[in-house]
Parts: structure tokens; C-alpha cells; sequence
């Protein structure tokens, strides 16, 4: 079961740093958008927790963007 719990949360991950990449300017986007974008709460929340604690998202005030490496190896197009 932790498998497909850990695959699970590891796509949750995959969707919420995709959104966050997916503006031209990679800016600020509102955590509101990205749990509708998602359709659950706390699942976005703990993904974007997540990638928080490992370096590829930021977030203040309601709002969240990529971090500079996540952007990084986004255009490096690996």
C-alpha cells in the first residue's frame, strides 16, 4: 500500500510543480488557484509542502512560484 500512496503523492507533486511551470514568466500564481486546478485541498497542499521542503517551490502570502533551480531544469529540457 505505501507504494501506490508514495505514487500517488508523487504525481500530486508532478501536477502542482507542472502548473507552476507552465506560465511563460514562471512567476507568482495563488495557492486558491493551484487547489482548484488539483480538486483537493489538502492534497495540493501537502505536494506543494513537499517540494517546498525540497527546494523546488517557494510560497508566501496565498502565493506560490517555482524555484529558480525547478525553472532551471525545466529549460535545460531534461
Amino acid at each position: 500500500m505505501g507504494s501506490s500512496v508514495s505514487s500517488a503523492e508523487d504525481r500530486i507533486e508532478r501536477a502542482v510543480l507542472s502548473l507552476l511551470l507552465a506560465h511563460e514568466d514562471a512567476g507568482w500564481q495563488s495557492i486558491e488557484w493551484l487547489i482548484e486546478e488539483i480538486g483537493d485541498r489538502t492534497a495540493a497542499l501537502c505536494a506543494l509542502d513537499r517540494l517546498r521542503a525540497i527546494g523546488l517551490a517557494e510560497s508566501d502570502r496565498g502565493l506560490a512560484r517555482p524555484s529558480a533551480a525547478a525553472r532551471r531544469f525545466d529549460e535545460l529540457g531534461i
